[in-house]
């Protein structure tokens, strides 16, 4: 029984040392690790203004009024929101222009440009002729390609429909229908079979188009913020775009870091200290926890801002929280005379409910919150959902699978879990 449990305790010590070198170095496999190499954390998270730092663009509106110029900031603000970057901002600069400032793209002129635009949208088909324009989209979105692409989907109303079913018909079967904004080609699709429900998909890259898929989805998103925030109502042009630093400091990433990790260290501590072997059980957990939880951030894609980053130490203290919850439980059920195998059963069906309580009230809640709102309050959320639900299974699942690794190793000596 000990040489299972040491065998269990070791495979979990094993995975997470591996996993934490992956997350701090990255695993490179020349000369094709640009296919099937692993990004470290650092590389593979990407971060916002606060933290990253990232691009300032600059525009310039002649003859354009004060009320025009604040509605178009909104307008840009709007834009920017929509395309993710929950710590962009916008604001006027000077008496007619206008200064936005965004994080680390692939394409920050191309998506600058982008932005600046007035938002007309036409289509047209290789005659040049004007199939529809922005009038007739009821919606836009972000979609996908089955390579796994970004693509623009458009809902169109019943004149486009009928409008675009005329175009895509077998007649002009392999000619190409081109996307333009303010008169500039976006994109430019074949025909491969006609489509009549209004409902079209335009991908914005492929494996052939030597565009990456992040390009492709900055293009996207961002083709898709203009059109849903509305045309602009003064013509904007674009003066300048510069790179500029993290307003936290050049190492503000690294610092938080290595502050996120001095606090595990800490608690863990703590919880040998106050829980003897259980709490050395919690502790593999917890270094599980947040490993999963930074890996499903870069998985996911989600942008770590200084907001989120508060979201995400959030969900630790509630996976702190949780292992606390279900070793107390563990202590009431040994102190009324049950053994240590006996007591983790029952301390994980008493601590369920608590546990369940304020985890899953958490994540349904900052859930919610994430996908209504925007801004530093979203990012806050959608960090702390993701640590809200990896806490409540970490405590439950590897918890428990570690505490009854660690009790064999303690036998029926009180000491092992005395306080």
């Amino acid at each position: 029984m000990k040489g299972k449990s040491i065998a269990k305790i070791a495979v979990a010590l094993a995975v997470i040392v591996l996993a934490a070198l992956l997350a701090l170095f990255g695993l490179k496999i020349p000369p094709i690790s640009e296919v099937y190499g692993i990004k470290s954390l650092g590389a593979a998270i990407e971060t916002g203004l606060e933290l990253g730092g990232g691009y300032a663009a600059e525009y310039t509106a002649v003859g354009a009024s004060a009320e025009e110029l604040d509605a178009a900031v909104e307008i840009m603000r709007e834009r920017l929101t929509a395309m993710g970057y929950d710590d962009a901002t916008a604001s006027r600069a000077g008496d007619n222009g206008i200064r936005i400032e965004f994080p680390d793209v692939t394409d920050a002129e191309s998506l600058a440009s982008m932005l600046g635009m007035a938002g007309h949208m036409q289509m047209l088909d290789s005659s040049g002729n004007v199939i529809l324009d922005g009038s007739n989209v009821d919606s836009v979105s972000v979609g996908y390609t089955q390579d796994g692409y970004a693509s623009v989907n458009f809902d169109f109303d019943d004149e486009g429909t009928e409008a675009f079913a005329n175009a895509t018909s077998s007649a002009y079967s392999g000619q190409s229908i081109s996307l333009y904004l303010d008169d500039a080609l976006v994109v430019s699709p074949q025909v491969s079979s006609q489509i009549t429900d209004g409902n079209v998909s335009i991908p914005m890259g492929g494996s052939s188009s030597g565009i990456s898929t992040r390009a492709a989805l900055e293009d996207a998103s961002s083709l898709v913020a203009v059109l849903q925030s509305g045309e602009l109502s003064v013509s904007l042009e674009l003066v300048q775009t510069q790179a500029i630093g993290a307003k936290l400091g050049e190492n503000a990433a690294s610092y938080m870091g290595i502050a996120a990790a001095a606090a595990m260290v800490l608690a863990i501590a703590v919880l040998v200290w106050r829980y003897r072997l259980v709490g050395a059980a919690a502790g593999v957990s917890l270094s599980l926890y947040m490993l999963i939880s930074l890996y499903a951030v870069a998985i996911g894609g989600v942008r770590m801002t200084l907001a989120g980053a508060a979201g995400l130490l959030a969900g630790f203290a509630l996976a702190v929280d949780a292992n606390a919850i279900l070793l107390d439980q563990f202590y009431r059920e040994m102190a009324v005379g049950r053994t240590p195998h006996n007591a983790i059963r029952f301390a994980v069906k008493g601590a369920w409910g608590r546990m369940l309580t304020v985890d899953g009230a958490a994540f349904v809640v900052s859930a919610i919150v994430a996908y209504f709102c925007s801004g530093a309050l979203a990012s806050f959320a959608t960090m702390l959902a993701i640590g809200a639900l990896t806490a409540l299974i970490s405590a439950i699942w590897f918890t428990r699978s570690q505490m009854y690794a660690f009790c064999n190793l303690g036998g029926d000596r009180k000491g092992a879990f005395a306080r």
